[in-house]
């Protein structure tokens, strides 16, 4: 057995079995999984976080062998790790007590208990409105630079995070509620439960943890310069010496961050198709539908016959590939979109694909995950035979409003409504050369500019794409598209590649200006 008191606790414990007296403790849970509960308690008036571990069992310990994977046992690396950061100079977690007994490893219990840093914020929630909101610039620098800090002198003395989120560094504030100096944010680093040491860190390691920061800050509104600070800072190098020397490895952290991302992706995909609180799913042999649960019963009727419903419907677009109708149901306007088999070799060739439909289904989930505007899902139906698909019906809610040609007809170019037109596809372009995100049709009839935001419309072509080359090639054919828009305007088209020049260079554009 091993145990390590600090003297105030070992005081109050004196006489006491410290396992006994961390298992009879209670307060506020913040986190419980199977073997580990990580609860808020007061003792004598002070507050101390206790992640109290119970044992893992024998088949998570195959699970993480059999995957090559170092299992978590209990708090012994946690502690490991915060001794190690201490002894570097990195703010983190002060710990009071730790007990660890047993020699079973599948049964192993132990205990780290911290004091609870108050108050404090974390990073993500205090920068989740950056992208809305810019923040005093001087703070955001300094922030970043703490941050770089903070990496480069963890790696240095051998640890990896291996759960490098900003969620995991949390910001001294004062009682108010605000950061007490901007010229010197304090930050901790903390939850080391997945920590590792090594003499000297491996490059993969440290790619692991820069590419999880890196994720974990994509929605927060960093430019180009903020990351090239952290760079340098990281690095301790002229910037120029970075680009040159470790760019190899740079891009090899920027592709890990995107895995992570489309990794996320493929777990909403797993999330949409499951049968939930939020999702009525019903399979058959004739068909797979999915429906949004607040919507079930105002599409009651449709979902039992939908041609017939869309025959009594308003007819939106008649085409061979696709049928869209306005349906309205409960109080609600839907649109519906029946994608249809245009001959025998098209059915078989979507036969065991899956549909447009489905595609639609999860693009606009993840659009709106991504906060980007498009109408709501409500429903995705597919007609099988067995697995093989046939026609797939698409249902979303119907949102009014001319297209952004209507809205800026005869508009003046430096009016409201063309600025803030021009504001909100700046942001749709930035946020789609970060995610990776194409359209796939840039006509300006499937755009809507409102007041409340910039709406995309007609996703069947939008991509989500994990190859960096690949996504810039069509990203450029998405600018190009869009430029054709404002071809019967000279000023108009000038004023556009002007914005559009951020993101792509002169020559990837000129497919759009003929």
């Amino acid at each position: 057995m091993k145990c390590w008191l600090r003297e105030d606790i070992a005081d109050q414990w004196r006489g006491q079995d410290p396992f006994r007296a961390v298992a009879a403790m209670t307060g506020p849970v913040y986190r419980e999984v199977k073997g580990r509960r990580t609860f808020l308690t007061e003792l004598d008036g002070r507050r101390y976080f206790i992640k109290h571990h119970h044992g893992v069992g024998w088949a998570e310990i195959f699970k993480n062998l059999c995957q090559l994977r170092r299992p978590v046992l209990g708090a012994q690396d946690e502690w490991t790790a915060v001794a190690a950061l201490k002894a570097a100079g990195i703010p983190t977690l002060e710990p009071a007590a730790y007990g660890e007994r047993g020699w079973n490893p599948a049964r192993r219990e132990s205990f780290l208990m911290t004091d609870a840093l108050e108050p404090t914020v974390s990073l993500e929630t205090f920068c989740e409105r950056w992208s809305a909101h810019r923040p005093p610039p001087l703070l955001k620098w300094r922030l970043i630079r703490e941050v770089a800090r903070m990496s480069r002198a963890m790696h240095a003395a051998g640890v990896c995070h291996r759960d490098y989120y900003l969620c995991h560094f949390l910001l001294r504030l004062d009682e108010e509620g605000n950061v007490p100096d901007h010229k010197a944010p304090q930050l901790h680093l903390i939850d080391l439960h997945r920590a590792r040491r090594f003499r000297r860190l491996p490059r993969r390691w440290r790619l692991k943890d820069l590419a999880a920061l890196l994720f974990s800050a994509r929605d927060i509104g960093l430019t180009r310069r903020d990351q090239l600070r952290f760079l340098r800072e990281y690095s301790r190098k002229p910037l120029r010496s970075v680009l040159r020397e470790e760019d190899a490895f740079w891009s090899a952290v920027r592709n890990k961050a995107w895995r992570i991302q489309y990794r996320e992706g493929r777990r909403l995909k797993r999330q949409l198709y499951r049968d939930g609180e939020r999702i009525w799913r019903v399979q058959d042999r004739r068909q797979l539908l999915l429906c949004d649960r607040s919507h079930k019963k105002a599409l009651q009727k449709f979902l039992a016959q939908p041609d017939q419903q869309m025959a009594a419907g308003e007819m939106l677009k008649d085409g061979d590939s696709t049928t869209v109708v306005r349906l309205g149901g409960g109080g609600r306007d839907y649109v519906v979109k029946r994608y249809n088999l245009m001959g025998p070799w098209h059915a078989i060739r979507r036969a065991p694909r899956p549909s447009r439909a489905w595609h639609c289904w999860y693009v606009a989930h993840r659009l709106l995950e991504l906060g980007l505007k498009t109408p709501r899902p409500v429903a995705m139906l597919e007609c099988r035979v067995g697995i093989l698909r046939r026609q797939a019906y698409y249902v979303s809610e119907y949102e009014v409003g001319p297209n952004v040609l209507e809205t800026l007809d005869g508009e003046d170019l430096s009016g409201p409504r063309w600025q803030r037109a021009k504001a909100q596809f700046h942001a749709l372009f930035s946020l789609m050369q970060r995610e990776q995100l194409v359209h796939g049709d840039m006509k300006a009839s499937n755009f809507i500019s409102r007041d409340d935001g910039l709406w995309l419309l007609d996703l069947d072509a939008t991509r989500q794409i994990a190859s960096r080359r690949i996504f810039l090639r069509r990203f450029h054919k998405d600018l190009r598209r869009f430029l054709k828009n404002w071809q019967h305007d000279p000023a108009i088209l000038t004023s556009m590649q002007d914005m559009l020049s951020e993101f792509a260079p002169p020559e990837a554009l000129e497919g759009g200006q003929k």
